[in-house]
């Protein structure tokens, strides 16, 4: 396989350099004999749309077919965007599907929508036993290499081999990374790629499978809304459902998952509680690696910028908190706006910090240096922007003027001062969230060695094992199918 296209995804091209044992079996032994143990079946096709459009080839000035997954429809293509992330468009999206997926699963709902797509669940019959299994279906406009290249914008499709014959054709990112964590429990199972013309479905396991609620009787009717438990859902209000067990299980089964992208050179780049899924016996799974950043060196791993958004004010770091005392961050907050802080930094620093918020939030329902009563006027750092609505839908700037107020003042005790921990908590999770929430980046667990120091720490030596059998705990009347 040619390795050197010209305008493709980064990442894809990174996967074929370091599978080449003429490249990354010599330049990166260990990574090439990672990804050589966790390659995906090759008597498997993973690109399955069988259909032909017309394309008009611009360089032979014809009309030519070709499947949306093969280069002479990326290369020619160049699809305006939908648009399809709010509720109106749910019927565009799923009538975008390539209808012989839709005649292999069924589908009853769908389990969220926002910039990424749409994520519609599917089922399908199991002859053996006359079960359902389940899917979630990843819906998303993607970017042909036409398109990318006209907007000199970055390209979601990569070259890959596909199937017993190795049949070249382009795949989305998130597509490929997802064949090389088949091996991993913390991870959803890929089953299969769907590009049909502007949009890609990815097709993979479901959190929903095996789900005790979950039965023959359920409608198919593709706008219904289920809504999968992710990490948020064990936090309202500044108080959480989570013991420290519990939490410890969860906690340790995300990090597993850190570390099985780590020894593949890779970090998540979008930690949050909405990025991983909890099930029914508390089992943790890493979802969304569409964003994932790769490195095979230490430079590699630099990035100029940490970029922020308001409802991720939770994850803000006290190296961050000090940059963004030089920003005009006020403005773009109040908007609600995307922050590019300019801070060189190793990724893999933040993918950790990220992941220690995460944790302390778990354990005590409020972020790292947070107030723990609840606001009723402006909620919670996390909800902050969600509050600021009036009645009307407007923001109320009154209130906006409020939650500025105390976030600045909680970034200021992210700066200057410790954090207050429940004294109900276990040394050996203090000791573990006093290392790595330290305010000194020097001080905390050094993450460049595949997260192996914060893995040595006691409280995830899978203290948890031995403490089952375990069940997500649920708010008093949320134990129903619309909150699946």
């Amino acid at each position: 396989m040619d390795s050197s296209q010209p305008f493709e995804s980064d990442n894809i091209a990174k996967i074929r350099d370091i599978l080449d044992p003429n490249t990354g079996g010599v330049n990166f032994p260990h990574l090439h004999e990672v990804y050589l143990d966790r390659r995906p079946d090759p008597s498997r096709q993973f690109s399955r749309c069988p259909h032909i459009f017309e394309v008009w080839c611009v360089e032979d000035g014809e009309t030519i077919e070709a499947p949306s997954d093969d280069l002479d429809y990326q290369a020619n293509e160049a699809p305006e965007p939908m648009r399809v992330n709010h509720m109106s468009d749910i019927q565009i999206t799923f009538n975008s599907v390539c209808r012989q997926l839709l005649d292999r699963l069924e589908v009853y709902g769908y389990l969220g929508q926002g910039s990424y797509g749409t994520v519609f669940a599917a089922r399908r019959k199991r002859f053996a036993t006359g079960e359902f299994e389940h899917f979630a279906l990843k819906v998303a406009e993607h970017r042909t290499l036409n398109k990318a290249m006209e907007g000199q914008i970055r390209p979601t499709m990569g070259l890959w081999e596909d199937g017993p014959s190795s049949r070249e054709c382009y795949m989305p990112e998130e597509a490929v990374v997802m064949l090389f964590l088949g091996k991993s429990d913390r991870f959803p199972k890929i089953d299969s790629v769907y590009t049909h013309k502007a949009f890609s479905t990815i097709v993979m396991s479901s959190a929903l499978d095996g789900d005790s609620r979950m039965n023959d009787e359920i409608p198919s009717q593709y706008d219904t809304r289920y809504r999968p438990y992710c990490g948020h859902s064990m936090i309202r209000q500044k108080k959480t459902l989570l013991n420290e067990v519990q939490a410890c299980k969860i906690a340790s089964q995300l990090l597993e998952a850190m570390v099985y992208l780590r020894d593949m050179g890779m970090c998540h780049d979008d930690l949050s509680h909405y990025n991983y899924l909890i099930s029914e016996k508390l089992d943790v799974q890493l979802i969304d690696v569409g964003l994932v950043l790769m490195a095979r060196t230490d430079e590699e791993w630099m990035v100029s910028h940490w970029i922020t958004v308001p409802y991720q004010e939770y994850l803000v770091s006290p190296e961050l908190a000090i940059e963004m005392y030089k920003q005009p961050w006020c403005d773009r907050w109040r908007r609600g706006k995307q922050c590019m802080v300019y801070l060189p930094h190793d990724a893999r620093v933040e993918d950790q910090w990220k992941f220690s918020c995460i944790v302390f939030e778990l354990l005590h329902g409020y972020a790292p240096w947070e107030e723990s009563d609840w606001d009723n006027d402006t909620g919670g750092i996390r909800q902050c922007r969600s509050f600021l609505l009036n009645r009307h839908g407007h923001y109320d700037e009154a209130r906006i003027d409020r939650a500025i107020e105390k976030v600045w003042l909680r970034r200021n005790r992210v700066v200057n001062y410790e954090f207050p921990i429940d004294e109900a908590l276990s040394q050996d999770c203090v000791d573990v969230l006093r290392a790595m929430l330290n305010r000194n980046p020097a001080r905390r667990p050094d993450p460049r060695a595949g997260m192996q120091e914060l893995s040595s720490f006691p409280w995830f030596q899978g203290r948890w094992v031995d403490c089952g059998p375990f069940r997500r705990p649920e708010w008093p009347g949320d134990a129903q199918q619309s909150s699946i």
